[in-house]
């Protein structure tokens, strides 16, 4: 009888045990600073997602890749679009974000959340509501008395993929670039182009200025994002901020990338009145020499 009452008291304690490291657990999923729910990447409140955002802003495109793994955010809209042409993002529906960092933190639909506000990006504008509303609950967007709306923020004469009109088309090695000599590199090669992009963006969370590259070749008639063997940007840029001006200088290249960028200028939440960014890009692909452009001026 006294070995049975032991059995059972020990039984006792490793239910108890059990319930308490599970209910540990899910309080410990509960109060994580940066989680994935429904898909959705949830921050617990701004310093958080602010603090995320300067860490992402330090990484590399792997590292970033390597992180949204690490917390199981494979619904990314960064990830679903990396390799995605303008018609391509068009076809599916798919915002265009130009800022990977950015990019990173949105789901697939545009949408994050932050303490209690449930944002959602769309083409022109955000719309924001409690996150509450959102849950299991897939209309929640279209419900406009539960809804704030704000105007996207394009800046001055943003030149960015949404506006197909500003993007810079050129074609390097068609008298579009220079050699390294100073000659214009005039070798008739009109597979090959790259674009170059400039954008100035203010949401209600974020806000960017940045200068990016982008490789493409024509296969079958058809052109597409393509890996370039190298690509460079030299940069000078100034923004209008709120309390004050800011200026900055440098130069950012990688080796086998689709495209290349350099957010300049970041912060969270509002926008910059104004910007402009000077920059000369280098350019090498498919065994042809590498070649330089002249300065071009962004956001002027």
């Amino acid at each position: 009888m006294k070995k049975n009452f032991q059995l059972l008291l020990l039984l006792l304690v490793l239910i108890v045990y059990s319930c308490s490291n599970e209910l540990e657990n899910e309080e410990s999923l509960n109060d994580a600073l940066v989680k994935v729910e429904d898909g959705i990447l949830v921050f617990k409140d701004t310093d958080v997602f602010t603090s995320q955002l300067e860490t992402l802003h330090s990484m590399s495109d792997e590292e970033r890749i390597a992180w949204l793994t690490e917390i199981g955010f494979n619904n990314s809209l960064y990830l679903k679009t990396k390799d995605l042409t303008l018609d391509e993002l068009h076809e599916k529906n798919y915002i265009n974000v130009p800022d990977d960092i950015f990019a990173t933190i949105l789901n697939k639909d545009g949408v994050y959340i932050v303490g209690e506000e449930a944002h959602k990006i769309g083409h022109s504008e955000e719309l924001i509501t409690n996150k509450n509303n959102i849950k299991n609950n897939e209309l929640a967007w279209l419900n406009k008395d539960n809804l704030k709306s704000y105007a996207i923020d394009f800046g001055n004469d943003d030149n960015s993929l949404l506006k197909r009109e500003d993007l810079q088309k050129t074609e390097p090695y068609d008298g579009d670039f220079f050699n390294l000599n100073g000659t214009r590199a005039n070798l008739g090669v009109t597979h090959l182009s790259a674009h170059l992009i400039g954008w100035n963006r203010g949401y209600v969370g974020y806000a960017s200025v940045g200068i990016k590259i982008k490789g493409r070749k024509k296969k079958r008639r058809k052109w597409k994002d393509d890996e370039m063997w190298f690509a460079g940007i030299a940069y000078e840029a100034w923004v209008i901020g709120d309390f004050a001006n800011r200026h900055t200088l440098g130069f950012v290249g990688e080796d086998r990338k689709k495209s290349v960028q350099k957010t300049l200028f970041w912060k969270a939440g509002g926008a910059y009145f104004g910007a402009r960014i000077e920059a000369a890009f280098t350019y090498e692909d498919d065994g042809y020499p590498r070649v330089v452009s002249d300065t071009k001026v962004f956001l002027p």
